[in-house]
């Protein structure tokens, strides 16, 4: 209940679904459990004095926080309202102050890409490179949910690691190519990004990409030179990747680019190759895709590499 009444007080849900949500769970004792000060109040806009007024009548709760660790900047971050922060800020709220998951409210911003309070945060000396407990900052936050690189700019300073990773190992890059965003990931690659670092799992961005169908990026990743060689941990090649997790629209991808160096009889750690892979999905009705797969094999990658000995 408490989950469903973040997010309402968030304000990032559309109207009916705050509305559905405020009726499904009405119990507003649950409000006052959350401990919020007047300030929070009169951001979360459950009371309608005056910001302004009232922090000049004080600002002894100004970074007081909720029973989630959230102060009144943290709230008025995430829900996208820059005169709240701006005067919240003015009045000496602290940018640093982090909730129970480890997040301030640069990071709350830039999950919802509020890029006006990201930047006022940021003016006002919030830490850029904060992680949360999911080893998440700020810059990984803003690459999740839209394809807007100006979101990445008020965090994309001088001393802003391009290629922080979160607890699972994945860089700003491989998040953006989660999602499939190609405005972010261009952006990324721009400011030098690497495309070749491997996450817990052995994955690398394009390992990533083919895994959510992420085709944009995936071409992306490799028009710009990405290698393509690396295995996971696992033992399995793009080749693997490709017959586990793509689809007829990978593979027709991934044949605009030569793969002369992937090896079709490599094995992984289960001694299978890609086609014995690709075969597997027969059995589960996938039966087109391994015509198009054992097409890819014969066309894309094993022409290509007779084509070096040719040469």
């Amino acid at each position: 209940m408490s989950r469903a009444w973040t997010a309402v007080l968030s304000k990032t849900l559309s109207r009916d679904h705050s509305d559905m949500l405020q009726e499904l769970f009405h119990d507003r004792e649950v409000l006052s459990e959350r401990s919020f000060t007047v300030l929070q109040k009169i951001v979360l806009q459950l009371d309608s004095s005056n910001l302004r007024t009232e922090l000049t009548r004080s600002t002894a709760t100004i970074n007081a926080v909720d029973s989630d660790g959230n102060t009144a900047l943290a709230w008025a971050s995430q829900r996208n309202d820059p005169y709240a922060v701006e005067q919240l800020l003015r009045y000496g709220a602290d940018p640093n102050i982090y909730n129970k998951f480890g997040r301030g409210p640069l990071h709350l911003a830039a999950e919802h890409q509020s890029v006006e309070c990201m930047d006022l945060l940021v003016k006002h000396n919030a830490e850029i490179n904060c992680a949360d407990q999911w080893g998440l900052t700020p810059l990984l936050d803003a690459c999740w949910d839209y394809d807007l690189p100006s979101a990445l700019y008020p965090v994309m300073l001088p001393g802003t690691n391009v290629d922080v990773s979160a607890k699972s190992g994945r860089n700003a890059l491989a998040y953006a190519a989660t999602r499939d965003h190609l405005a972010i990931a261009k952006y990324l690659v721009a400011c030098g990004a690497s495309m070749n670092l491997r996450d817990k799992h052995g994955y690398s961005a394009i390992f990533v990409a083919i895994i959510y169908k992420s085709h944009k990026v995936l071409a992306l990743l490799l028009e710009n030179g990405a290698v393509y060689t690396q295995n996971d941990n696992n033992g399995n090649s793009i080749l693997h990747m490709a017959a586990d997790f793509g689809t007829i629209e990978t593979l027709g991808v991934l044949a605009n680019f030569p793969l002369y160096e992937a090896d079709p009889q490599a094995r992984n750690s289960k001694d299978l190759t890609a086609m014995d892979i690709a075969q597997a999905r027969v059995d589960m009705l996938d039966g087109l895709f391994f015509l198009a797969f054992k097409d890819f094999i014969e066309l894309a990658v094993e022409c290509g590499r007779q084509s070096i000995y040719v040469d």
